[in-house]
């Protein structure tokens, strides 16, 4: 019955993303324990076609369930309880989707045209 509905694991954690992303997971070193869960996390992507996808922080809603960040909830609430899981290929974190003016859950790089606007209306 699992393996007829498929699933999808989101995190913002790129180390999750990059060790589920790999053939093999590794214990090693201090984290120990979250390679061992990563090990089991690996088999069911394995086992049952569980896809591991990567979000920026904001665009990962759970953050308002286990950290103070109202942000993300307040934002689900103004566009009305709906959530997307943003792809973003380039992986860029929260600073420099802002630095360069991607909103929390857009997927495409967003082009100022306001210059070319301007000219067209001169």
């Amino acid at each position: 019955m699992v393996n007829t509905i498929p699933g999808c694991v989101i995190t913002d954690s790129r180390n999750v993303y990059d060790k589920t992303a790999s053939e093999v997971v590794y214990t090693r070193g201090s984290e120990r324990r979250v390679d061992l869960e990563l090990m089991v996390l690996k088999y069911a992507q394995l086992r049952n076609g569980i896809v591991v996808c990567w979000v920026h922080s904001e665009a990962q809603l759970a953050n308002s369930l286990t950290k103070n960040e109202q942000r993300q909830l307040q934002l689900w609430f103004s566009i009305q309880q709906r959530w997307r899981i943003v792809q973003d290929a380039s992986m860029s974190s929260t600073r420099r989707r802002k630095e360069i003016g991607k909103a929390p859950l857009e997927d495409r790089i967003r082009i100022n045209t306001e210059h070319l606007e301007n000219n067209q209306n001169t």
